[in-house]
C-alpha cells in the first residue's frame, strides 16, 4: 500500500491535470471528487471515509472533476461549507466514530477540501443507521451495508447508502 499523499504532493499532482484527467492520478490512497454542494459532498465524504478507513487510510480531494483534462475546467473548488460541520458529520456518521483531518488546499483555480482518513480500527466499521448533521435543515440517514467497491483495483468491505429521511 502506498503512503497517504501530503497536501504538497497533491498540489504537485494537480499540475499534471493539463496532460491527464484526475482519475488517472488516483490511487488506493487518493481519490478526487467533484464538488456538488455542502450537503451532498458531506454525504460522499462519509462514504469515502468509511472506505478508506477500512482499506488502510487515504485522502479525498473535493473540488476536482476527475474525468476532465485541463486545470481550468477540472478544478472547480468548493464553496459554502464549514470545516467543523464536516469533521463532526464524518465523526457522527461512522461507527465506531472516526476522527478525520479536514483541511483546505488553496489552488489558483479555487479552494479544495482535503479529507485525510487514517486507517480505521479493527474490527472494521459496522452496520448502523444514524442521522447525519445537515446544514440545509434536513437529516440524512446513513445505512452501512457490506459490499465491494465498483472502482477498478479497489475492494472495500463496507459500503454506504445515504438517503433523505
Amino acid at each position: 500500500m502506498s503512503a497517504i499523499p501530503s497536501p504538497e504532493a497533491i498540489s504537485n499532482l494537480l499540475t499534471r491535470i493539463d496532460q491527464v484527467p484526475a482519475d488517472q492520478l488516483e490511487s488506493e490512497t487518493l481519490d478526487f471528487k467533484r464538488w456538488l454542494d455542502a450537503k451532498k459532498s458531506l454525504a460522499e465524504a462519509v462514504k469515502m471515509a468509511v472506505c478508506f478507513a477500512n482499506a488502510g487510510g487515504g485522502v479525498v480531494v473535493f473540488g476536482v472533476k476527475d474525468d476532465i483534462r485541463g486545470r481550468q475546467r477540472a478544478i472547480t473548488g468548493c464553496s459554502r461549507y464549514d470545516l467543523d460541520t464536516w469533521r463532526r458529520g464524518i465523526y457522527e456518521g461512522t461507527m465506531p466514530n472516526l476522527t478525520v483531518d479536514v483541511s483546505e488546499l488553496t489552488e489558483p483555480e479555487g479552494t479544495l477540501i482535503l479529507v485525510r482518513v487514517p486507517k480505521g480500527p479493527a474490527p472494521a466499521l459496522r452496520h448502523f443507521r444514524r442521522p447525519l448533521p445537515d446544514p440545509g435543515g434536513k437529516k440524512l440517514h446513513a445505512l452501512f451495508t457490506r459490499g465491494v467497491s465498483t472502482s477498478p483495483g479497489r475492494a472495500w468491505g463496507i459500503g454506504l447508502e445515504c438517503r433523505a429521511g
